[in-house]
């Protein structure tokens, strides 16, 4: 009797911890999901670098956006019977296109004030670089000027990274978005945002969009719930034998 006795209390007494610890565990995962929910997906050590000439810039065909379309899109459409693109495909399909302008220019797509770009990222990504073109037959319709923003929950919310305004010259510009020592832009990113509130003369040529990154790199408070369960799962295993 004494022995049932001292198994029932010492039961009590396992199922009391296991009951502690999984009042802790949740406590840890209610405060991470706090943390990861005001997480700052941006670096403050943004830079921009921008160069302009007159010929035409290399663009990559490897980039995250390289083939997709944008998810959401306006106030993009032809201006001056040039047959520009409207869907803003040829904004991530590798080709800065032919700088002059012709009767048909699929590879150009002219972004009016209050232009719109959104893409969804293929996975959550780590992004360490951003690179814009544009191209144009004069220097009148090529400085850049927009916002970008970034999601890490699809677009419900957004977190400014950065905003460009160049330095107008050159019929076709290029800008660079780094960080300074190298570290990601934005982290666990899974959509990309771009806006055109006011651009040079009304409208401007824009020719690719290049994002490079690298799949996220779980937060670090995730690893350590992820362990704290492992661990917790062991401890009520072994004490449940005994």
């Amino acid at each position: 009797m004494k022995k049932f006795r001292h198994r029932l209390l010492d039961s009590r007494s396992v199922t009391e911890k296991i009951q502690i610890f999984t009042r802790l565990l949740l406590t840890i995962v209610m405060i991470s999901c706090s943390m990861l929910a005001n997480f700052a997906t941006t670096n403050a050590a943004v830079i921009m670098l921008q160069s302009q000439n007159d010929s035409v810039y290399p663009v990559s065909a490897t980039d995250l956006l390289h083939g997709i379309a944008p998810t959401s899109k306006s106030q993009i459409f032809d201006r001056e019977g040039l047959n520009s693109d409207t869907s803003g495909i040829s904004l991530t399909n590798g080709s800065f296109g032919p700088l002059g302008l012709t009767g048909v220019n699929p590879e150009v797509s002219i972004i009016n004030n209050g232009g719109l770009l959104v893409y969804d990222l293929p996975f959550s990504t780590d992004i360490f670089e951003i690179a814009t073109y544009t191209g144009w037959r004069d220097s009148g319709r090529s400085k850049q000027d927009f916002t970008v923003s970034v999601s890490t929950d699809s677009g419900l919310s957004w977190n400014l990274l950065y905003n460009v305004a160049s330095v107008p010259g050159g019929m076709s510009q290029e800008v660079r978005l780094i960080d300074s020592v190298g570290a990601p832009l934005a982290v666990n990113i899974n959509a990309i945002k771009f806006e055109f509130p006011n651009t040079q003369n009304g409208y401007v040529g824009y020719r690719e969009i290049d994002v490079f990154g690298s799949p996220a790199v779980p937060e670090p408070s995730m690893m350590v719930i992820g362990t704290l369960f492992g661990l917790g799962g062991l401890m009520a295993k072994r004490r449940m034998k005994k």
